[in-house]
């Protein structure tokens, strides 16, 4: 009797132990293999046609290729519902590009840009963005290549201080070029 208590004992630790440690993996897994987008917190003014065109840079850090990228430009305006409540009205702003098929892991090689993406729009941001209650919003929505774990990116634009004149610097650099 003392021999089963000890082997029904054991195998409660083995199973415990064994939970545990797929547990973790999973927790691992899922932190590892999800998208890893980065978006300019800057917004470059370029002329293309002779109209004002405002670039974005968004940057896929993961070793693999995102899938099903898409991206959502909004204009949040407050307004104050009951009791002094705050919600959102959104404008969405038309983008060059509403969505890419996938785009490039990140290499270790000098000069692979092809995990960075420049997407534009030509809608006039500079109107009104100083206004304290106004901000613009950039989403970006992907999937990762491997694990197929989708994840939401966005960025806040809420002063004229993100504007500037010039491009992108080339590859994952995020800086402008003046």
């Amino acid at each position: 009797m003392h021999s089963i208590t000890l082997v029904a004992q054991d195998y409660f630790i083995n199973f415990f132990i064994s939970l545990f440690a797929s547990t973790g993996f999973l927790v691992l897994l899922i932190i590892l293999y999800r998208p890893q987008i980065r978006i300019s917190d800057r917004i470059c003014i370029d002329k293309k046609d002779g109209k004002n065109i405002y670039v974005f840079k968004i940057v896929n850090m993961s070793r693999y290729n995102a899938y099903n990228c898409s991206f959502t430009l909004v204009r949040k305006t407050p307004y104050i519902i009951e009791n002094n409540k705050v919600n959102y009205n959104l404008e969405n702003l038309k983008l060059t590009v509403h969505s890419f098929h996938s785009i490039a892991g990140r290499k270790r090689k000098k000069d692979f840009g092809e995990h960075a993406l420049l997407v534009g729009s030509y809608e006039d941001l500079s109107i009104d963005i100083d206004n304290e209650n106004l901000s613009d919003e950039l989403s970006v929505t992907s999937k990762h290549g491997f694990s197929n774990l989708s994840r939401v990116f966005k960025v806040s634009f809420e002063s004229s201080k993100v504007f500037h004149h010039g491009s992108f610097k080339f590859g994952s650099n995020l800086d402008v070029i003046a």
